[in-house]
């Protein structure tokens, strides 16, 4: 059963390295954003993705439990974040997921192991942490200026010691599609499952 816990999707990026967009790229003749947002949808009710301008021009018939926020593509990505962040504030949620538009949409299991944490979560895998992070929205307030997206700041600074890392048997957790070659590299490893 989905959580109420919302997700928001890092997706405002150029997409350099990749070529373009993440969202947009090309995944087995579907575009990874659709393929995304099917996955996401097994897990919360809530998804708020953060795109740039363009990228969200491109989107089409984006499916009903997507929640769009733009964000401007030159700015780094801890300000999409407090951008998605900012468009939860008027109705705050228990708890937020954060998952980069370029990392494959972890098992149901990996997310229900990471709610219910009284510090952020973070999911690791052979050691290595990765995402989606999960935030208690009590520590949001306290540690995030919401009134100002913070160009500079850093998710994985303001974690610190005090995040609780959750093993889980997921490696797609610490999986990143930056590059045309990981993707490839991973949809060889998916194929394989």
């Amino acid at each position: 059963m989905p959580s109420s816990d919302p997700i928001i999707v890092l997706a405002a990026g150029r997409g350099t390295r990749m070529g373009g967009p993440k969202a947009l790229m090309d995944v087995a003749g579907e575009p990874w954003w659709r393929r995304q947002c099917s996955a996401l949808a097994e897990v919360t009710n809530t998804q708020i993705w953060v795109l740039s301008p363009d990228v969200r021009h491109s989107l089409t018939d984006p499916p009903a439990p997507i929640d769009i926020v733009e964000a401007d593509a030159h700015s780094p990505m801890f300000a999409s974040l407090t951008t998605g962040l900012q468009h939860l504030a008027a109705d705050p949620p228990s708890g937020v997921f954060v998952l980069p538009v370029d990392v494959p949409a972890a098992t149901p299991t990996v997310w229900a192991a990471l709610r219910d944490h009284p510090a952020p979560s973070i999911p690791t895998y052979n050691g290595h942490g990765g995402h989606p992070v999960r935030l208690p929205w009590s520590w949001v307030i306290e540690r995030i200026d919401l009134t100002t997206p913070d160009p500079g700041g850093r998710l994985n600074l303001l974690l610190g010691e005090g995040a609780i890392r959750v093993p889980v048997d997921d490696d797609s957790v610490c999986q990143n599609l930056n590059r045309p070659e990981d993707l490839e590299r991973w949809l060889t490893s998916e194929t394989r499952s």
